[in-house]
């Protein structure tokens, strides 16, 4: 049995950026992008679609309205993506503090009150896949079945990719790449979920506004990317039609569902977001094909971990448990469940927004971290008959237990199930830490 605890001064000092590559953290995984990137000099030349000039006062505004110490974790965060968009993607470096804007302008959002962190959140989940990724035989066994999936297999094959060359230390580095890039990059698309949102009322409000560009149109360039795209094989072969009818119409029936789902959830959001950046690097020459082959995996995992709720998806198969995914796909989409299970896990010490009223017309915001655990242990314990994964947090057993074995229907076979399960590890949750 191994156990890792996840608490915020372990997380903290794993973000330090002063330690060491042999010592892990983040770091370690700056330095192996970095490794797998051709050239990233002249990317900068090859995109002309920002002004890298023009000064920002968005992070001295924000110092204003947020509590000190959440901004401050903000500014770090911001200050990490920036040297991580540095390694993977210069364009973005400039923007990078748009991405503290939209997550106070989501906060104070009226009606999204149930609003939580996200930015300093996505960094939590790639820790927790760091710490469980750390276990040698988790690792092995989540390889084996990514490294065997038939649809990942199918669209290698198809961009002639010849993963069946790679050594086996090869296939692990990747799939610790392509979650650490998932985890990152999974709720980016919050932004346009909301902003979705936002038109509608302002549709109702000025009828007269153009309605948006159609980013799904099979005829754009970047909509041809993604057909091609490893979520664009998951998806042909989970869908209603496409799992069950050979179609001449395929492309316009899986572009159907990127449309459907966007305004649905924010994972389709990011999926198009890692995919754009993946086939812009991909054409730059700045990636090998071990880069590639991560940044596709991190979008297909990107693309499944919001559509957890009926109704977040349309269009898939619905199995016996009310899911598009049971207990027996896992294995064909590891890293995907992987970024699941630690999303469901990183919610110790993770804020949300309490709004009291008070008298003479006063209005308080404060920051709670009451209502979620402020430790969590996990232990995986490896077995003959049945492995486990142990989750004990310190309070709040309540809320982690109500997710993973009751609302999460994607770990289980059946919707009466009375256990979750993950690939072949069953879950359970003790009140006592």
């Amino acid at each position: 049995m191994e156990t890792k605890t996840l608490k915020d001064d372990l997380f903290w000092d794993w973000m330090a950026t002063d330690r060491s590559v042999t010592k892990g953290g983040i770091n370690a995984y700056l330095h192996t992008i970095a490794f797998n990137q051709l050239d990233t000099g002249y990317i900068i030349e090859l995109m002309h679609e920002y002004d890298y000039r023009e000064p920002s006062v968005i992070m001295d505004n924000l110092s204003f309205c947020m509590p000190r110490w959440y901004f401050l974790e903000i500014q770090f965060c911001a200050k990490m993506y920036s040297t991580i968009f540095g390694k993977v993607f210069p364009p973005l470096v400039s923007q990078v503090d748009q991405l503290a804007y939209i997550e106070w302008l989501l906060y104070t959002e009226p009606s999204s009150l149930r609003y939580r962190d996200h930015l300093v959140h996505m960094f939590k989940v790639a820790f927790v896949g760091d710490q469980l990724l750390a276990i040698r035989e988790f690792l092995s066994r989540i390889t084996g079945w990514q490294f065997s999936s038939s649809h990942f297999i199918s669209w290698c094959k198809q961009r002639k990719i010849l993963i069946d060359k790679w050594k086996l230390n090869d296939k692990k580095e990747v799939l610790k790449i392509a979650f650490f890039l998932a985890a990152l990059f999974h709720d980016l698309g919050y932004g346009y979920f909301f902003l979705t949102k936002y038109k509608e009322r302002l549709f109702k409000l000025y009828p007269w506004l153009l309605p948006r560009a159609d980013p799904t149109d099979t005829n754009t360039s970047s909509t041809r990317m993604l057909l091609q795209s490893l979520p664009s094989f998951f998806i042909g072969k989970h869908h209603a039609w496409l799992s069950s009818v050979i179609s001449g119409n395929t492309d316009l029936v899986l572009a159907g569902f990127y449309r459907d789902c966007l305004p649905l959830n924010h994972s389709i959001a990011s999926t198009f977001f890692v995919v754009d950046v993946a086939e812009k690097l991909l054409t730059s020459g700045a990636l090998t094909p071990k880069l590639y082959v991560a940044f596709q995996l991190a979008a297909e995992a990107c693309m499944i971990h919001d559509m957890i709720n009926e109704d977040t998806w349309v269009h898939l198969v619905k199995k016996e448990n009310g899911h598009f995914i049971d207990c027996n796909d896992h294995q064909s989409v590891p890293l995907a469940m992987l970024l699941i299970l630690a999303d469901e896990l990183s919610v110790w010490s993770r804020p949300s927004l309490t709004i009291e009223q008070g008298q003479e017309g006063v209005v308080s915001y404060r920051l709670d971290k009451s209502r979620v655990p402020s430790k969590i242990e996990i232990s995986v314990t490896e077995r003959n008959k049945q492995n486990e994964i142990k989750i004990v947090p310190d309070q709040a057993h309540g809320l982690i237990e109500e997710r993973f074995l009751r609302e999460l229907k994607c770990l289980k076979y059946k919707s009466n199930d009375k256990r979750a399960k993950i690939f072949d590890y069953v879950i359970n949750i003790s009140s006592s830490c």
